[in-house]
């Protein structure tokens, strides 16, 4: 069966294996796909712990890394200076607004791009020149409609069962 690749638009003959294939065999297209899928495993409490944990042991075992990364990539260290100069003069000017766009990590979430499931989410404080792994950008307004707001059962949560 051919489907049309959600990353370049190009088609592709699905795998029968693969239950619901929504990309292509390219490296960039399994890339996205991938980057996607990391992105909506982030939401999870559980896995994103995991994924701190695992980042701090490499951190522990590799504490020479980001030194010889910098004395090899001398480039790739002017480069950061220059941006992180820019990204503190724009902090400095803008104390209370921050630029989601300046500094971004991996799971960092684009509104239009990849809208927020509903769930609940852990909120970290975000100093205007940093943005770290764990923490999210967001807009809380108020809901007029409150008909639709229901309240959440025990069962709904992790710590009820």
């Amino acid at each position: 069966m051919k489907k049309v690749c959600r990353h370049c638009g190009e088609a592709f003959v699905t795998c029968p294996r693969v239950k619901n294939h929504q990309y292509c065999g390219k490296p960039e297209c399994q890339r996205t796909r991938k980057r996607e899928w990391h992105r909506r495993k982030m939401v999870d409490p559980d896995y994103r712990d995991n994924q701190e944990k695992s980042q701090r042991a490499w951190r522990a075992q590799n504490p020479e890394y980001w030194e010889k990364y910098r004395r090899e990539h001398p480039q790739a260290v002017e480069k950061n200076r220059l941006k992180q100069r820019d990204r503190n003069r724009i902090g400095r000017r803008q104390t209370l607004e921050i630029s989601s766009s300046m500094i971004a990590k991996m799971d960092s979430i684009d509104q239009p791009s990849m809208p927020l499931l509903g769930g609940r989410y852990q909120l970290t404080r975000l100093d205007a020149r940093d943005c770290k792994t764990d923490s999210i950008i967001v807009d809380i307004r108020s809901v007029p409609c409150v008909e639709r707001v229901s309240a959440v059962s025990r069962s709904d949560c992790k710590e009820g069962t």
